[in-house]
């Protein structure tokens, strides 16, 4: 399969022999004509300044048990070279960027690990006196030695990834209290290992959001989206609703509560049967002069690489607290539990991963940073956890973008 074919599905159809429900096909259409007017729109602008910048971090990184495994734990040396293309296009309206991120990774211990990745994203934005339209698509080649961590734990060596998404959005400001979001989504996932399945999956989320207060936002959307697994043995419509607040405690405190049903009709295996699951978002932010802390809970129904949805609850933490002028403390930690599948085993997944980082900027341009990463998963047919500790050190160059008025 090329790189190409996840582009050329969207236009040609779904998996062979099926057909999109009547709502993708809305999706699909929306996606593309907010796509085309973007495109049009971007052509038209007068650009009045291009920046261009290059960046390369180098890691070098020494792991317990690279993937995951519960028999052969297979501890690994080696290095990641990273190499990153920032593009920008401002006009007075329009705005285009895009960046190119290049992961080359070589493993002298392990050289069946060896990959190159490439990631590329692009973002089109145009602002009006009331209205804000933009396009966000992706297009990633990767190992799953790499992907997969966080969505099915399978890191096969010898199996690649490629994920291209679209997301068009429009925020149009109804009164000064009142505006309206629309939002859908396309996402293709593919696989080049039979063991893994890819899926499509679109979503549709139009809401309203109305401004209380000067604190206090509320905001109620709608959502529906249609899976389909690329074997075509696995169907989901879902329909449902969101109802979130936010309010401003004060100017360093913020508190997010989202709640929400989801209803759907899923075909599997040749079984028809409908499920409704609960939904939630639920966060914190804390901002001090030197600092960031943010905590979060979602719960949510994903698509995976196992080729069928999955509940998934999700807690999240992140900090970073500036030591002085050059020293960064960070922390990164997330712990998920997913439900099983459909497969008749028990494959629900608890998945632990844990960072700590310092960081030392010696110049403006040259960053040290230092890194101890814990990994914890089981699954549900598993008599004990796979656990990885590995260590990262590495080395980032990232020089002020050059810039040009036009």
């Amino acid at each position: 399969m090329s790189w190409w074919s996840p582009v050329t599905a969207c236009f040609d159809g779904d998996a062979v022999g099926s057909q999109p429900s009547p709502p993708a096909v809305a999706i699909r259409a929306l996606a593309a004509a907010a796509g085309c007017g973007l495109a049009l729109a971007a052509g038209g602008i007068a650009a009045k300044e291009l920046s261009f910048k290059v960046s390369l971090t180098q890691r070098v990184e020494q792991d317990s048990n690279a993937l995951l495994s519960k028999d052969h734990p297979n501890a690994t040396m080696g290095s990641v070279s990273s190499p990153t293309v920032d593009i920008k296009l401002a006009g007075e309206k329009t705005t285009i960027s895009v960046r190119e991120r290049a992961d080359i990774a070589r493993f002298a211990d392990d050289q069946a690990l060896n990959r190159t990745d490439n990631h590329l994203t692009a973002r089109i934005e145009r602002r009006g006196p009331r209205d804000v339209v933009r396009l966000e698509a992706g297009l990633d080649n990767q190992a799953t030695s790499a992907a997969e961590a966080a969505d099915t734990g399978r890191l096969a060596p010898s199996a690649r990834q490629t994920l291209l998404s679209l997301t068009p959005t429009w925020v149009r400001d109804l009164t000064q209290r009142n505006r309206l979001i629309l939002t859908a989504s396309h996402l293709q996932l593919d696989y080049d290992n039979p063991t893994l399945t890819g899926y499509t999956r679109q979503t549709a989320q139009p809401g309203l959001e109305h401004r209380l207060s000067p604190r206090d936002t509320i905001q109620a959307s709608a959502l529906y989206d249609h899976f389909e697994s690329r074997s075509g043995s696995h169907m989901s419509d879902g329909y449902g609703g969101v109802l979130t607040f936010t309010r401003y405690l004060n100017q360093r405190l913020t508190l997010r509560s989202g709640v929400g049903m989801r209803w759907s009709d899923s075909v599997a295996r040749g079984q028809t049967r409908g499920e409704t699951n609960w939904l939630a978002d639920l966060g914190l932010a804390y901002k001090t002069l030197t600092g960031t802390y943010e905590a979060s809970y979602a719960r949510s129904v994903d698509p995976t690489g196992l080729g069928d949805l999955r509940t998934r609850d999700d807690w999240r933490l992140s900090t970073s607290e500036r030591l002085d002028e050059r020293t960064t403390l960070s922390l990164v930690a997330r712990y998920m539990e997913e439900s099983a599948g459909s497969a008749g085993r028990d494959d629900s997944r608890r998945y632990l991963d844990l960072m700590p980082t310092l960081r030392y900027r010696w110049t403006e341009e040259i960053e040290f940073s230092s890194s101890f990463r814990h990994r914890w998963q089981m699954y549900g047919f598993d008599d004990e956890p796979r656990v990885s500790d590995a260590l990262l050190v590495s080395l980032s160059w990232q020089p002020l973008p050059w810039t040009s008025g036009l």
